[in-house]
């Protein structure tokens, strides 16, 4: 590697000694590109800070393309190797927006409050039914027992209606992000690289993926905090009470595990086979659009159509498949959860009748 101008470097690649651009003054130009042709720049106000990683350049080498013969280019966007991890991330923090952070911290509490106030909730009904057993109470006990439960359910709807405006904050700074670092990475592709995708490819990928990541952010998350918070603590709460309804608890979630497993393993690889569908759909798509002259001087519109036709009957099939598949998901967790509670139930009867009526209001949930 060799010194020709101070936005110049001289490297081996595709067999031979090119003069291509040094990585910083690349960065540079990218970043400059985006700012002149893309209108969120300016509608929101973002301001992009270039930087160069090479990751496969060798630490000996640094001198060669980081020296004051590039002071320039470095200055327009500082250059980092795969030994400069540290530095790296330490140049991001300075320029990745909190907010986004802020709000995860802010819906995983609302989602603890959530959790707190369903879980509170049999609490009260359990000083209903002390109430009722007892005799000696007035209506005003029962009137305050049941306005907490209200005050709870209340509460447990204004926390997730939070949670959900929190996390869809996140989930559309998530996907604009995205959409931004897809745009990036495309754009700095070279031709061999390029050749490597198709079209239709990358339009999924800007696209439908983007979207598919979006929702799983806006609907996803909740669930992959919320189902362990509650299990978790459920769990705890039961095992107060007694082991047996702890045993049951657990046996039913092993079921779901496993049926839950199960299902996936039959239909990820589906999954994955319908992203390279649509890849295929969007190919034949775009060919009877583009091509749409050349298919009818040549009067090749069944011929195009039974193409068509052939990758869209083979996603609706794939798509069916899956979508059965995960269908039987809600109807499994519903005889789960109705097995555990007739579970629940019985021994509940169980132990009233091998205990004195003294500690009957011990055992109630």
């Amino acid at each position: 590697m060799g010194k020709s101008r101070p936005d110049i470097v001289t490297a081996f690649t595709g067999g031979a000694n090119r003069a291509v651009c040094h990585p910083s003054y690349q960065a540079y130009s990218y970043a400059k590109i985006i700012e002149n042709f893309n209108e969120d720049i300016y509608t929101n106000n973002i301001s992009l800070i270039p930087c160069a990683f090479l990751h496969n350049y060798k630490e000996e080498n640094r001198s060669n393309i980081d020296n004051d013969f590039y002071a320039e280019a470095i200055s327009y966007a500082p250059i980092f190797l795969a030994e400069d991890v540290s530095k790296l991330r330490n140049f991001i923090k300075k320029y990745i927006k909190k907010k986004d952070w802020f709000f995860i911290i802010i819906a995983i509490g609302f989602i603890v409050v959530q959790v707190w106030l369903e879980l509170k909730m049999p609490d009260y009904t359990k000083e209903l039914t002390k109430i009722v057993q007892s005799g000696t109470n007035t209506m005003t006990e029962v009137w305050k027992n049941g306005g907490m439960m209200l005050l709870c359910a209340a509460g447990s709807m204004v926390s997730a209606i939070i949670c959900s405006y929190f996390i869809s904050q996140v989930a559309s700074s998530f996907s604009m992000a995205l959409r931004e670092e897809l745009f990036k990475r495309i754009t700095s592709f070279s031709n061999v690289e390029m050749n490597q995708f198709s079209t239709p490819s990358l339009i999924t990928r800007t696209t439908n993926d983007v979207v598919q990541m979006q929702n799983f952010m806006a609907m996803g998350v909740q669930l992959l905090f919320k189902a362990p918070i509650m299990a978790i603590w459920a769990i705890c709460k039961i095992s107060a009470t007694d082991v047996r309804w702890t045993l049951a608890t657990i046996i039913c979630v092993f079921i779901i595990v496993i049926c839950v497993g199960i299902l996936i393993a039959l239909c990820l690889p589906r999954f994955k086979k319908i992203q390279r569908l649509t890849d295929e759909l969007n190919d034949r798509t775009r060919e009877n659009i583009s091509g749409v002259r050349v298919v009818r001087a040549f009067n090749a519109e069944a011929y195009q159509t039974q193409k068509f036709e052939n990758v869209n009957d083979t996603i609706t099939k794939t798509n069916l498949f899956t979508s059965k598949a995960m269908g039987l998901l809600s109807p499994i967790m519903n005889v789960c959860m109705n097995g555990l509670m007739i579970a629940i139930y019985f021994i509940g009867a169980i132990l009233i009748n091998a205990i004195t009526s003294n500690d009957f209001n011990n055992v109630v949930l």
